[in-house]
């Protein structure tokens, strides 16, 4: 929870103030935020270029309060002058923007309805602008240039690899070779905080003394045989001590069939939070996702085009990955799933739009713009304090049995945008 400081709260990108007894909006930005948009002097289409300046200007001047977009202007104009931007330039386009907003009070999008949106690699002198126009020469198609050279794909490898008896903070696995014609092929699942090589030392040293002090020394001491030393894998670098350590729990887990470690090691990981599976079930999803979809157009609950449209047929499992909190200490990973190609993706953004249709705006705020006008005619008084909540992993915390409880108690009003029975939906709901 946060408490407004000095008769102001932020929020989304807008900072709230409290003056005589009214809610007044500012743009709000925070202290971290770099500043940086893209470079007047990349090689970007020109059009991108002035729709990224165009873009800020207009969020700024939409978001602010008229007492305050004399020096939001000001802010904005320094931080398209730090992008390269010409002066002349940042004048001119904010006197055009601010023209076009004065014409257009309500603040109404144009109509986008029919118009389809296209990707194309930008090669300056073929895929100009004015070559696109003749060729395309249709008002319903828009077209976005795109660049391929990214920095990623340049500099992938800018520095020497750090060689692997030196890496540190890591998860590791070593193979045992067996010894003559008994092959082994288990493996031994560790993690060490400091030089790889000096673990490894270590476990050398316990197999030639025959201890039994961990399970790679026990395997070898009792069977005699042989551990690939020289051939060590990495299988995860991470600093922070207690996230190695649930990824070696993990490893452990997905490879517990075959792996050398005593049982203490891997009974750290709750078996009521993880699930160990021993094959990837894509393709099983997919078969469930087309024959939920081959029986809603058997019964006529939807047609030929929604059919191939909610049709899997090269799915594969979400992907996880995350992205660094630059502000916080030691950079914490904020992880994200990405579901956009798993095998009930398209089925779920079928039914997320008949859900759509219940969702009452009362509750709900789609972005600081709307933010604004909700708050507009609203008065505070002296004894009220503006507050914020911010809940921890919301969507995880909340039981999908409960999730879909609530949703099916909305069924009378479901039923008005759907053909699909009662019975069909919650099971996909269940499913998806």
């Amino acid at each position: 929870m946060e408490k407004e400081k000095e008769n102001k709260i932020a929020f989304l990108d807008v900072e709230i103030i409290r003056k005589n007894k009214q809610l007044l909006m500012n743009w709000y930005t925070k202290s971290i935020a770099s500043g940086r948009l893209i470079n007047y002097h990349s090689n970007h289409p020109w059009k991108q270029k002035i729709n990224t300046a165009t873009s800020m200007i207009r969020k700024v001047a939409l978001l602010s309060e008229k007492e305050y977009i004399e020096e939001n202007m000001k802010k904005t104009k320094n931080i398209l002058f730090k992008n390269c931007y010409p002066s002349t330039f940042i004048d001119r386009l904010i006197n055009n923007t601010i023209n076009r907003i004065s014409q257009n009070p309500d603040n109404l999008p144009p109509d986008n309805t029919n118009k389809k949106y296209i990707g194309v690699t930008y090669i300056p002198g073929l895929t100009d602008n004015q070559i696109l126009h003749k060729i395309i020469n249709n008002k319903n198609i828009n077209y976005a240039h795109k660049p391929n050279n990214t920095l990623n794909y340049i500099f992938t490898k800018i520095k020497d690899p750090i060689p692997k008896d030196q890496q540190n903070d890591v998860v590791y696995k070593i193979t045992c070779n067996g010894r003559d014609d008994d092959k082994c092929g288990k493996w031994y699942i560790g993690t060490t905080k400091r030089q790889l090589g000096i673990r490894i030392y270590e476990h050398q040293k316990d197999a030639a003394n025959k201890t039994t002090n961990t399970g790679l020394a026990h395997h070898l001491t009792k069977s005699n045989h042989i551990a690939d030393f020289s051939n060590v894998e990495i299988l995860d670098i991470e600093k922070r001590e207690k996230t190695r350590m649930s990824l070696e729990s993990i490893r452990i887990q997905q490879q517990i069939s075959n792996t050398l470690n005593f049982k203490e090691y891997f009974d750290n990981i709750s078996r009521k939070v993880y699930k160990t599976i021993r094959k990837d079930p894509t393709q099983q999803l997919m078969r469930k996702n087309n024959a939920i979809v081959n029986e809603l157009f058997k019964e006529n609950k939807i047609n030929i085009r929604e059919k191939f449209q909610l049709a899997s047929t090269a799915a594969v499992a979400p992907r996880l990955y995350g992205l660094p909190k630059i502000h916080k200490e030691s950079m914490p990973l904020r992880p994200i799933s990405s579901s956009t190609r798993v095998p009930c993706c398209k089925l779920s953004k079928h039914i997320g739009a008949i859900l759509k249709n219940i969702i009452s705006e009362d509750f709900n705020i789609k972005n600081a713009f709307q933010l604004k006008e909700r708050l507009k005619n609203i008065n505070i008084e002296d004894d009220e304090v503006l507050i914020s909540f911010d809940v921890i992993s919301l969507f995880t915390n909340i039981p999908t049995h409960l999730a879909i409880q609530t949703i099916m108690k909305q069924w009378s009003q479901l039923e008005k945008h759907t053909n699909i029975s009662r019975k069909q939906f919650q099971n996909i709901l269940e499913f998806c």
